[in-house]
């Protein structure tokens, strides 16, 4: 497996893969509308938007491959401390190519002066992030376009940045609110707790 910077020509190999981890990786923890919310039929508008983001360079993309082609890839956007995405194909699961994209990103931080990432996290993706020295500090709602989720806070210190993740959570019907639409019902937890990395 190799991993390096994402070029242009792997726009679509993105989009691809993130469909397919979303509705493969994800599908038995949310229900289709948030799945269809978080990531839309591939088509070239969103090509295209990651060819910009690609081109433009204040999102990082790195891509994880083998002989296959790719079969991962992650982001993070330095000037916002952000974390933006790892994503692993599901043929290539369980194989530590997310461990890898994610100590490439961290890496990336560090060499740009980043001491601390925030980011957003599916909850099916919450225990690799926990292996990964993160940790739950709270739980709120994650608006996806059309569809809620709950979220939770999490951060990871010692040696390296440290990070700070939000895992969503979907929406479960229970109570109405003011931040709420018409007809849709949410609940929000509260679990904060953080670990030391020392």
């Amino acid at each position: 497996m190799n991993i390096r910077p994402a070029i242009v020509a792997d726009a679509t190999a993105i989009i691809d893969l993130h469909f397919a981890a979303v509705h493969q990786s994800a599908g038995s923890f949310y229900p289709p509308e948030v799945l269809n919310s978080w990531s839309t039929q591939p088509d070239e508008t969103r090509y295209d938007h990651i060819r910009r983001a690609l081109e433009k360079g204040e999102e990082l993309f790195v891509v994880a491959e083998d002989a296959s082609g790719v079969i991962g890839f992650g982001s993070i956007v330095p000037l916002l401390q952000e974390l933006r995405a790892v994503y692993v194909h599901p043929r290539a699961g369980r194989r530590g190519v997310g461990s890898a994209i994610l100590r490439r990103l961290e890496q990336l931080a560090l060499d740009r002066g980043v001491l601390q990432l925030q980011m957003d996290a599916s909850i099916n993706a919450e225990a690799f992030y926990r292996r990964a020295g993160y940790e739950i500090l709270e739980r709120g709602v994650h608006r996806l376009e059309g569809a809620l989720a709950d979220a939770a806070g999490a951060e990871r210190s010692g040696p390296g940045p440290s990070q700070r993740l939000s895992a969503h959570q979907h929406a479960i019907p229970v109570s109405t609110g003011p931040d709420v639409g018409a007809g849709e019902r949410i609940r929000t937890a509260d679990l904060p707790f953080t670990r030391s990395m020392a």
